[in-house]
C-alpha cells in the first residue's frame, strides 16, 4: 500500500510526518475491496479564481461545495454576488472544454467547419490559454446584461386564486368570511376574491402552528362554514385570540396547503428564489453551453464511474455467483423481451384476425372445388418451374439413375437372411386349454381362417430376395435361382410373404443366425460381417413352447407342450404391474484360446477371396501385428460387446446379466431351455474400428447345466426338427438341473471359423462362467411393455398395430399416425 512504511535496517520505523499526511489525505477516494484499494477517478487539484465583482475585487475563492452560500451580514448582496461568480466560473468550466476540444482528435473551426490548420490550433490554444488565465485573475470582463423580451426570456406575473377563510372578531366574537392565498412564505389576506383586490393584511408562516381537520374528526370545537369537509386550523402570533381556518375543497388539497405552511421555515428569503430563476435563465444562452455541458458531462462521469467501480467490486467480491447472475439477468432479459414480443404478435394477430373477419363478412365464401383446382394448379407450376431450373443446372434429383425410397423398398435387395415360422396348429396349441384342443382335433374347420396372413415354412439362413409388395401390405422373400435370368420369376407368383400389418415389432442388432451341422453352427463366409436385425410377428404365448419329436417306436410326429400351465398370466401380470419370478443369467469369460486357422490345402485361399473376405485368423505378416479380437454375447435376446483385447488367449473383461419375467410355475422354465448362449469373435479390420467374425459358436441352455457323466448312453432318440440337420439328443430341462444343482457352473464352448468346406486343423475355444437363479422382483410394481417379454435391447421399435394404441384423449373411434411409435 501507498500508505504503509517499510523498516530501516535499524528495526526503527520512521514517523509519518504532516506533509505526508496532508499528501494521503488529497489523495484520490477508494473504494476498499479483497483484492486491494480501487480509486474512484483521478484526483483533481480545487480551481482558485478572483472575483470579478468591484466590491469583492480581488476577494479569492476556491470553487468547491458551498462555495456560492452568503456570509452572515450580506444576505442583501448576494445576489448580484452569486450571479457574477456564477458567470465566472461557467465562463472559465467553457475556455478548458474549448482547450480539451482542441486538443482532442478532431480539432474543427465552428465558423467554418474545416480543420484547424497547425499555426491556427497554436494560435488559438495561446488565445484561450490567456482568456482562461485573466477569468482566474478576474481582470477578463464578465457579460452581466438582460436578456430583452425579444429574445424569448421575460418575467411573468402569476395570479394565484383565493380561497375561503373564518375567523373571529375579538371584540365582537362574530365570525367574518374572507379570502386569502400563500405565496413564497407568506398568508395574504383579501377583502374580496377578484383578482384585482388589495391585499388587507400579511402574516408571516416561518412561526406558526397548524393542523388539518376534517368534518369526521371528534373534539372539534369551531362548526364547519356552509357544506365545506375539510379546513386546516393555523394560530398566528398576530392573532392570539382565535386561530384562522382555511378551507379548502377536497381533503388533498387541504393537506398540500399544510405542508407548504410547515415548509414556510426553511425559505430564508423571498429572494433567493427570484435570484435563482433568473440564473437559469440566463444560462440558456448560447454562451454558457460549454459550462452547462462541463458540469452535465463530469455529473456523468462521476456517476458511471461509481456505478463502474461498485460493480466491479461486487463481482471480485462475489465471483463464485457472478457467472449464475448474468445467466440468471440474461434469461430474465430474454424471457421479458420474449413476452414483450408474445404481447405484440397477440395484438397483430387480433388485428390481423379482426380485418380478416371484416374482409370474409363482406366477401362470398369460394366454392371448395375452385380452391382445390386453385391449389392444385399452384403446386403444378411451381413444381414445373422447380424441374427446369434444377434440369437446366443438370442437378435435378430425380434423374434416370435415381430410385426413391419407395422404389427402392419395391425393387427389393438381396441379403443373408432366415425365415422360421409357428403354424396355425401349433399356435392354437400354445394357447388353448385341454378342452379347446380336443375340439381342435374333432372339429378343426371351425378355427380356419378366410385368409393366410404369413407363410408358414422355414428356410435356413441364406442369401433371399426381400421386397415389398407394390400395394405396401407384404413383406416378400423369395430364395435366389442359380439362373440369374429365373430370379425375377419368383419374386412376386413363387414368393413368401408376412403382411405387414401383423408385424409386432423389431429389433436391432439382434442375434447372428445361422445353420446347424451336427453339434456346431456353421457360419457363411458372406455373412461375416454386418448388423442382424429380427423382425417379430405377433406374440402368441409366454413361458410355453411346443416342442416337436419323432416317437421312436411308432415313428410318428408327436408334439409335447412344456412350460407354464397358463400361456398368458406373464402379460396380464405385466401390464397390471404385478409380482413375477425373474430369471437372472450372469456370465463371464475365464479363460479363451483364439489361434490362427491352419488350412490343408492352402491353394483353396480364392474362396475367401470370392466373398471379398480376409482368411479367418490370419495374422498380417507385412505389418507384424497381432490381432485385436472383441467377443459378442448373445443371452436371453440380450446382445454385449466387449473391448477389444491384444493376443491369442485373451480374457475379455465384463460381467453380462441378462434378465427374464417368468410365472410361478414350476415348469416355465423349460420354455427356456432351448435358448442358446451364442459367442462371436470378431477382429479388427486394419483402419476401421469395425470387423469380422472369425469364430463362432452356441449352446443351448439347457447343455450349459447338464454336467452329468455318459449323458449320450440314455438318448431316447428324440429328433427336434430345426432350421439346420436333425439332432438326436435327449433335452434335460433347467427346471430339473437348476433345483439340483447350485446354479454355477463353467462351460466350454467349442467355437468354428467361417464355413470353407476345407478341413480347419485350429480348434478354438472359450470358457465361460454361467450363474443361472430364479428370483422375486425386487419392486412391489415393475411394470414394463408386455410387447418386450424381456427380450430385445433398448432399440426395440414397439408394435404397430393400431388397435394396440388407445388415446384416452380421442376416444376409442379415433386413431393419430403420428401419434403411434411404428416405423
Amino acid at each position: 500500500s501507498s500508505h504503509r512504511c517499510s523498516k530501516f535496517a535499524g528495526g526503527v520505523r520512521p514517523r509519518r510526518g504532516p506533509r505526508r499526511c496532508q499528501r494521503a489525505d488529497r489523495a484520490s477516494a477508494m473504494i476498499q475491496t479483497h483484492l486491494g484499494p480501487v480509486p474512484l477517478r483521478r484526483p483533481r487539484d480545487p480551481e482558485k479564481i478572483a472575483l470579478h465583482l468591484q466590491k469583492e475585487k480581488g476577494a479569492v475563492r476556491t470553487i468547491g461545495k458551498s462555495w456560492l452560500q452568503a456570509k452572515k451580514g450580506k444576505e442583501d448582496d448576494h445576489a448580484q454576488l452569486y450571479r457574477s461568480a456564477l458567470m465566472q466560473s461557467m465562463m472559465i468550466a467553457a475556455t478548458q472544454m474549448d482547450l480539451q476540444d482542441l486538443n482532442g482528435r478532431v480539432a474543427v473551426n465552428p465558423d467554418t467547419g474545416m480543420r484547424w490548420t497547425p499555426q491556427e490550433a497554436t494560435a488559438r490554444e495561446d488565445m484561450l490559454k490567456a482568456k482562461k488565465q485573466q477569468m482566474r485573475m478576474g481582470t477578463a470582463p464578465v457579460p452581466m446584461r438582460r436578456l430583452s423580451t425579444q429574445q424569448g426570456i421575460a418575467k411573468q406575473s402569476i395570479i394565484l386564486q383565493k380561497h375561503i377563510c373564518m375567523k373571529r372578531r375579538s371584540r365582537t366574537g362574530t365570525i367574518k368570511l374572507e379570502y386569502f392565498v400563500i405565496d413564497t412564505g407568506k398568508l395574504k389576506i383579501f377583502h374580496s376574491p377578484t383578482d384585482f383586490a388589495k391585499v388587507k393584511t400579511v402574516y408571516d408562516l416561518a412561526d406558526v402552528e397548524c393542523r388539518y381537520e376534517n368534518v369526521a374528526m371528534p373534539g372539534i370545537g369551531e362548526p364547519f362554514y356552509s357544506e365545506y369537509k375539510d379546513r386546516v386550523k393555523v394560530q398566528l402570533r398576530e392573532r392570539p385570540h382565535g386561530p384562522l381556518y382555511l378551507y379548502a375543497d377536497d381533503g388533498p388539497t387541504a393537506r398540500r396547503w399544510e405542508r407548504a405552511i410547515k415548509m414556510s421555515k426553511y425559505l430564508v428569503s423571498a429572494s433567493d428564489k427570484e435570484a435563482l430563476a433568473f440564473v437559469v435563465g440566463r444560462l440558456a444562452g448560447s454562451v454558457m453551453n460549454k459550462g452547462w455541458q462541463a458540469l452535465f458531462t463530469y455529473s456523468k462521469e462521476m456517476i458511471d464511474t461509481k456505478h463502474t467501480v461498485k460493480n466491479l467490486a461486487m463481482r471480485l467480491l462475489r465471483v463464485d455467483i457472478s457467472r449464475g447472475w448474468t445467466k440468471a439477468r440474461l434469461v430474465y432479459v430474454q424471457q421479458i423481451e420474449s413476452e414483450k414480443k408474445r404481447k405484440e404478435q397477440q395484438e397483430y394477430a387480433a388485428k390481423f384476425l379482426k380485418e380478416k373477419m371484416e374482409r370474409i363478412g363482406s366477401q362470398a365464401a369460394r366454392n371448395p372445388k375452385l380452391v382445390r383446382q386453385n391449389m392444385v394448379h399452384q403446386i403444378q407450376t411451381k413444381f414445373r418451374q422447380y424441374r427446369q431450373e434444377k434440369i437446366f443446372d443438370r442437378n435435378y434429383p430425380l434423374g434416370s439413375s435415381v430410385a426413391t425410397r419407395v422404389q427402392q423398398a419395391q425393387a427389393g435387395t438381396t441379403m443373408g437372411s432366415a425365415f422360421g415360422s409357428v403354424t396355425r396348429d401349433d399356435a392354437l396349441h400354445l394357447v388353448l386349454n385341454d378342452d379347446s384342443r380336443l375340439l381342435l382335433k374333432t372339429r378343426p374347420e371351425i378355427f380356419c381362417s378366410k385368409k393366410s396372413t404369413y407363410s408358414e415354412v422355414n428356410v435356413p439362413v441364406c442369401h433371399l430376395g426381400v421386397n415389398v409388395s407394390e400395394s405396401f401390405s407384404m413383406l416378400s422373400f423369395t430364395e435366389l435361382d442359380e439362373d440369374p435370368e429365373l430370379t425375377h420369376l419368383a419374386k412376386e407368383g413363387w414368393a413368401h410373404f408376412v403382411n405387414l400389418d401383423q408385424i409386432s415389432s423389431v429389433i436391432l442388432h439382434s442375434e447372428r443366425k445361422s445353420n446347424s451341422k451336427g453339434s456346431r453352427s456353421e457360419l457363411s463366409p458372406s455373412m461375416t460381417k454386418g448388423v442382424w436385425f429380427t423382425i417379430n410377428g405377433p406374440r402368441v404365448c409366454w413361458c410355453r413352447k411346443l416342442r416337436t419329436y419323432v416317437d421312436s417306436k411308432t415313428r410318428e410326429v408327436r408334439k409335447d407342450l412344456v412350460g407354464a400351465t397358463n400361456p398368458l398370466i406373464v402379460g396380464n401380470c405385466l401390464a397390471q404391474g404385478q409380482r413375477l419370478r425373474w430369471f437372472k443369467v450372469v456370465v463371464q469369460v475365464r479363460s479363451s484360446s483364439i489361434p490362427v486357422v491352419k488350412l490343408v490345402r492352402d491353394e483353396e485361399e480364392d474362396l475367401f477371396e470370392d466373398v471379398h473376405l480376409d482368411r479367418p485368423g490370419r495374422r498380417d505378416n507385412r505389418s507384424g501385428g497381432e490381432r485385436h479380437t472383441q467377443m459378442v454375447l448373445y443371452l436371453l435376446g440380450r446382445k454385449f460387446t466387449s473391448d477389444f483385447v491384444l493376443g491369442d488367449n485373451p480374457v475379455y473383461p465384463g460381467r453380462f446379466e441378462a434378465e427374464v419375467p417368468i410365472s410361478y410355475d414350476e415348469k416355465a422354465l423349460a420354455a427356456l431351455d432351448e435358448c442358446s448362449v451364442g459367442v462371436d469373435i470378431v477382429e479388427r479390420t486394419e483402419g476401421s474400428d469395425s470387423g469380422s467374425v472369425i469364430y463362432a459358436g452356441k449352446i443351448p441352455l439347457w447343455k450349459v447345466y447338464v454336467t452329468e457323466p455318459g449323458i449320450a448312453e440314455r438318448l431316447h432318440n428324440v429328433v427336434h426338427e430345426g432350421l439346420g440337420e436333425d439332432v438326436t439328443e435327449e433335452v434335460v430341462s433347467l427346471a430339473e438341473t437348476l433345483n439340483s444343482s447350485p446354479g454355477r457352473v463353467s462351460k466350454t464352448i467349442a467355437l468354428s471359423p467361417p464355413s470353407t468346406g476345407l478341413d480347419i486343423i485350429a480348434p478354438a475355444r472359450i470358457e465361460l462362467e454361467v450363474n443361472a437363479r430364479v428370483q422375486e422382483s425386487m419392486e412391489s410394481t415393475r411394470c414394463i411393455s408386455p410387447e418386450l417379454q424381456g427380450r430385445g435391447p433398448v432399440t426395440s421399435l414397439f408394435t404397430s398395430h393400431r388397435g394396440a394404441w388407445f388415446d384416452p384423449k380421442l376416444g376409442e373411434a379415433k386413431f393419430f399416425a403420428s401419434r403411434v411409435a411404428n416405423f
